[in-house]
């Protein structure tokens, strides 16, 4: 949207521009962004699954996480404050680089799955982990509606600023609530030990399961991904939105994946008693049938069938 600004001539604060041209610009950077955000947090995910597994804790990569969404939102409202100093695309790249060496939010989930599981038996993850992904998708129902209304009444400044209150509001949560107890692993483990436990044999086909489950995982982030990077050309074309009104569109959205998640899934789970492949096979189904129903359901079945397929001190390699 500030692309559109700047290339009409307008201010910062305008989100009236609605031409084929700057939504093209927009999707652009926006694949750009995704590329950053996708592949740097791979190497922050390894590190810090290992670090977890050795040392038993999870608080310190909380705050790590929640620090590198804080200051890529800084660099985001410097850029709202500067338009004419900072190009967009130093811009997007500063922001994209620090938020994916911050681990971005794959980091965040898989140390609040890894958080979860640890405290949770075999018939209650499921829909446990069904609790963080609707979690998630309300909080993010909540950023659009909010970003949405901000971004139309106070323009791109007081969006970024609320922002930034939030990523502090959530980096004190961390420091303040969260308590845990070290549980250091008792065995010997070189940072190589990441590779040889992903590969390494195990019983009753459990290896074969985890790798079907990774593949899972890398086919469902494509596709949101992908959708995400023609969400703009998409709403414009078809809508004819802007992206301040995209926003609001995608909170309603927001709003089916959440209550499908949050209740659906625990439903079928709990009182029930669905196992977790059939559960599997509903949300992918309902998802392709859909767009939106149970489709958080997936990231939820998947990481519960790799958690109890694994080790207790392993989760960290493959969360």
């Amino acid at each position: 949207a500030r692309t559109c600004a700047h290339e009409h001539k307008t201010s910062n604060n305008s989100t009236n521009v609605n031409s084929s041209d700057c939504i093209k610009n927009s999707t652009e950077l926006n694949l750009i962004k995704a590329m950053l955000r996708e592949v740097l947090p791979v190497f922050a995910l390894l590190i810090a699954g290992y670090w977890r597994d050795k040392h038993g804790r999870n608080l310190p990569i909380f705050i790590y996480s929640a620090s590198g969404q804080l200051l890529g939102t800084i660099v985001l409202l410097l850029s709202a404050i500067y338009p004419n100093q900072i190009p967009i695309l130093v811009t997007v790249i500063v922001e994209s680089t620090i938020t994916g060496l911050g681990g971005s939010f794959p980091l965040l989930l898989m140390t609040a799955a890894r958080f979860i599981s640890a405290r949770s038996g075999n018939k209650s993850r499921t829909s446990r982990m069904s609790f963080i992904m609707a979690s998630y998708l309300i909080g993010m129902t909540i950023g659009f509606f909010v970003s949405g209304i901000t971004l139309q009444k106070y323009g791109f400044t007081a969006m970024f600023g609320v922002s930034l209150g939030l990523a502090i509001l959530v980096l004190l949560y961390f420091c303040i609530f969260i308590r845990e107890k070290p549980k250091p692993s008792i065995k010997y483990m070189p940072i190589w030990v990441v590779f040889k436990t992903v590969f390494g044999k195990r019983e009753n086909h459990l290896r074969r399961i985890v790798f079907l489950m990774i593949a899972v995982h890398c086919l469902y982030g494509t596709t949101l991904r992908c959708e995400a990077n023609v969400f703009l050309i998409f709403v414009e074309k078809s809508l004819h939105l802007n992206v301040a009104e995209a926003g609001i569109y995608s909170a309603y959205r927001s709003i089916i994946l959440s209550i499908s998640t949050f209740i659906v899934i625990p439903f079928l789970s709990r009182v029930i008693k669905v196992k977790d492949t059939l559960l599997g096979i509903i949300c992918a189904a309902l998802n392709c049938a859909s767009g939106d129903l149970l489709r958080g359901g997936i990231y939820a079945v998947e990481k519960s069938i790799v958690t109890k397929s694994i080790g207790e001190n392993e989760t960290g390699f493959y969360a």
